[in-house]
């Protein structure tokens, strides 16, 4: 007789848990399916945008870099010149240096 009120009494507890299921309770809490889809989209375009910025980010970083290459590349360009006219110089020096012996050869330097 104790387990017959016990479950009766558990019954009661059930339907006191899901009332208002048939009333439409679940449907008032459950999203349609439009409202997944919007959802979902947002986060998609959330994860797109954080993407774009990372890309734009990397894109400004790769852009610095170039920059700083082609002005160190300017400037060995420079210093390969200033080079080239300092050496030509003391060539034409050996080759004064070199008139009176002229048995001596003396080593050219070509343009590369």
């Amino acid at each position: 007789m104790i387990r017959v009120c016990v479950l009766q009494g558990a019954r009661g507890g059930r339907s006191a848990l899901f009332d208002g299921i048939e009333e439409g309770g679940i449907r008032a809490a459950s999203y349609s399916s439009h409202e997944i889809d919007e959802h979902e989209n947002e986060r998609a375009l959330e994860g797109l945008q954080d993407r774009v910025i990372l890309l734009k980010r990397l894109s400004g970083d790769i852009n610095e870099e170039v920059d700083t290459h082609n002005r160190m590349l300017d400037r060995m360009g420079n210093d390969m010149d200033s080079s080239r006219g300092i050496l030509s110089g003391t060539m034409d020096r050996f080759k004064t240096v070199n008139l009176p012996y002229p048995s001596i050869t003396m080593p050219t330097v070509e343009p590369l």
